[in-house]
């Protein structure tokens, strides 16, 4: 098979945005979200805090959960979404551009005449973490992601792409120990700007175990999932839910996303916590046809 390319183009399930998920009245939770629950409260996870997002059992198809445990440790669940309308299915489609490997460390915009992708880089020193463009990197800088001064900056980004080949598409450069909870907090506010896309460059580090590997490659025989294939590239008709216990550095998860992307695996979502009582998670999907 093709190596994949050196970015995970990632975008929502479904159309609506985040704005769109959440409504003035907290929304009814499925058999999935209680499902989830209950996993979290008998093994005591520590998922990432997501304020707002799709509910848990949002979607159609086969819907299997992943976790990933503090000591890097991961396991599959099987979850029914229960019986109700969990939205439509998603819907299969890849991003219109990709970032080279040598671009992953430097941020580079991409651009097209006056066209012009969105962009964020996130970095990390110690318990301080900054936010911004290529042009201001530390635009935001504090104790977690300031989420309030997110929001503009996502908009202006946006706005960049209206119209454009590019529009809803981000890039997001995280640099050396940015955490995953950096990352999604960034995911969550800019999918409530209106961006739709997830542009992730690969991060160097180990390789998953080989058993790890093949709970990955096997998980679509595991559970019965239909596969199809586009020339090399398989396209699993499924969902993957991965679960985070604990705080874990970008370059840490990088290696699963890929290992996904070979599999096949396209159609995936990060669950996170508002508090005990409410769960959400926040679509995303690694594009089926950019194996190379």
């Amino acid at each position: 098979m093709r190596s994949w390319p050196a970015v995970f183009a990632v975008a929502c399930l479904a159309a609506p945005t985040m704005a769109q998920d959440t409504k003035a009245s907290p929304p009814k939770r499925s058999l999935a979200d209680g499902l989830v629950r209950q996993l979290i409260e008998r093994e005591k996870l520590k998922p990432p805090l997501v304020e707002s997002g799709q509910e848990v059992g949002a979607g159609q198809g086969p819907l299997v959960l992943l976790v990933r445990r503090a000591d890097g440790a991961l396991s599959l669940h099987e979850i029914e979404r229960g019986d109700g309308d969990h939205g439509p299915a998603a819907e299969k489609k890849g991003a219109e551009v990709e970032v080279t490997k040598g671009e992953a460390d430097g941020v580079k915009k991409e651009t097209a005449g006056s066209q012009r992708i969105g962009q964020i880089c996130i970095l990390r020193s110690g318990d301080e973490v900054a936010m911004g463009t290529d042009a201001k990197p530390r635009l935001l800088v504090g104790k977690t992601v300031d989420r309030d001064g997110l929001q503009p900056l996502m908009k202006e980004q946006f706005a960049g792409t209206h119209k454009t080949p590019f529009e809803g598409q981000l890039i997001v450069q995280p640099g050396t120990g940015v955490l995953m909870q950096d990352v999604l907090t960034a995911w969550e506010v800019a999918r409530g700007a209106g961006f739709t896309v997830l542009l992730l460059p690969t991060a160097p580090g180990k390789a998953l175990a080989v058993a790890d590997q093949e709970l990955v490659s096997g998980l679509a025989a595991r559970f019965g999932w239909q596969v199809e294939h586009q020339g090399p590239q398989p396209v699993c008709a499924g969902e993957l839910s991965i679960l985070l216990d604990g705080p874990v550095r970008y370059q840490e998860v990088a290696p699963l996303l890929t290992a996904l992307a070979k599999a096949g695996i396209w159609q995936i979502s990060f669950v996170g916590q508002k508090d005990m009582r409410t769960r959400f998670k926040l679509p995303t999907f690694v594009p089926f046809d950019r194996g190379r």
